[in-house]
């Protein structure tokens, strides 16, 4: 995050929610405005393909999406943007003109590294495009009060990994290294949480110099753009896995058994056709751990209900759902439909136990509605009759 970033309720949210995708470098101004000022007659073709690109972009595989991407802003129209940029580069003797001389060694080492770079940042990049279309997506929802007609935004989950769980070590270690061992997962979840809006303030057990450690150490984009269950996956190789019998199944299993279970053909959900048959019906997972299985799930249906008894674990959950499962995090009713609860219990007492927690998540949705720009305040709904509790 750099040392410069800030504590307060919110911080982070801009980044889920307010990401513009055609700000595509640091200080690139948008391809529309830039086709604009210099009077280039291929604006209407730019926008189509921009707008085709954005449609897309959860469908394609992630080398995909990174290699159209890095295509799209190596296009000629694009990149006049930065023409003065590599004018002075050039000048400067640092960069060759196409066709002008020969490169030297280093020349082409350094280009070469600049796009790796690049193509790093285009990965980046498609990630963070996904996650906002997808709260964006789920935001015009709450706002109609309605089930989107538009198909569901596609999320590509793996196994966490790469630099992305380096990172996550990291920041864990920062909490550890204080002496807070056992509050480490639990300060990054809260981290996280309060940075989204949806914690009022951070546990006071903790220092204010331990937080700001921590922030600068995490490194938010990497995090939304690689969608994984870190949390889950760290939570496993802890005390919860070894002592409490925590054990994550391996995502590729995962998405075997959700495909497996949610069938595309043979069965039609109400009002969406044949394409997405389960897009409104109720997918419930009644041992719900970190998520993992919801969060497959959500490339499939909108109505996603969990439970679990531990409580730890369903705070991970809501992480990951706050991140990249809008519509697990914040159901279209405003009335949790992910809580903490023995699975085992009568309807009507897990109905009881999931109204009586409602309060505290209305209140994080609150938050994040006074953080939002035009949204209202989340309606308050629910019977205590187990009839709004998804079929067994």
């Amino acid at each position: 995050m750099g040392a410069t970033a800030t504590l307060r309720p919110g911080f982070l949210l801009h980044q889920v929610l307010g990401f513009d995708p055609y700000l595509v470098a640091e200080k690139m101004k948008p391809a529309e405005e830039v086709l604009r000022m210099s009077g280039v007659p291929g604006l209407p073709q730019c926008h189509y393909l921009w707008s085709v690109f954005f449609d897309q972009v959860d469908l394609l595989s992630d080398q995909e999406a990174a290699a159209a991407l890095s295509h799209l802003l190596s296009m000629e129209n694009v990149r006049l943007g930065l023409e003065g940029v590599r004018q002075a580069a050039v000048t400067e003797g640092q960069m060759p003109l196409l066709g002008v001389g020969q490169p030297d060694a280093k020349s082409v080492k350094a280009e070469a590294k600049a796009e790796q770079e690049h193509l790093s940042q285009c990965h980046r990049l498609v990630g963070m495009m996904r996650v906002q279309k997808r709260w964006a997506y789920w935001l015009r929802a709450l706002l109609r009060h309605d089930w989107p007609a538009e198909r569901i935004p596609q999320m590509h989950f793996q196994d966490a990994n790469g630099d992305a769980l380096k990172m996550v070590r990291h920041v864990v270690h920062v909490f550890e290294q204080y002496g807070y061992t056992l509050d480490a997962l639990d300060a990054l979840a809260s981290l996280i949480l309060y940075g989204c809006g949806a914690l009022a303030e951070l546990p006071a057990r903790i220092p204010p110099e331990v937080w700001q450690q921590g922030l600068e150490a995490l490194d938010f984009p990497l995090l939304l753009s690689q969608p994984a269950d870190y949390l889950g996956t760290l939570a496993a190789e802890s005390g919860m896995g070894q002592g409490n019998g925590f054990f994550p199944t391996p995502m590729a299993v995962v998405k075997f058994m959700v495909a497996a279970a949610l069938q595309q053909e043979g069965q039609e959900g109400e009002g969406t056709g044949e394409t997405e048959p389960w897009k409104t019906k109720s997918v419930w997972d009644p041992c719900l751990g970190t998520g993992r299985f919801l969060l497959e799930a959500s490339n499939r249906s909108l109505n996603l209900w969990g439970t679990d008894i531990n409580r730890q674990l369903l705070k991970f959950a809501q992480v990951n759902f706050l991140l990249w499962v809008p519509w697990a995090y914040w159901p279209l009713d405003s009335v949790p439909t992910v809580w903490c609860a023995d699975s085992l219990q009568l309807p009507e007492q897990l109905e009881r136990e999931r109204l009586a927690q409602a309060s505290e998540q209305r209140l994080a949705w609150q938050r994040i509605s006074a953080l939002v720009m035009g949204l209202p305040a989340p309606r308050v709904a629910g019977t205590v009759d187990g009839s709004s509790l998804p079929s067994a």
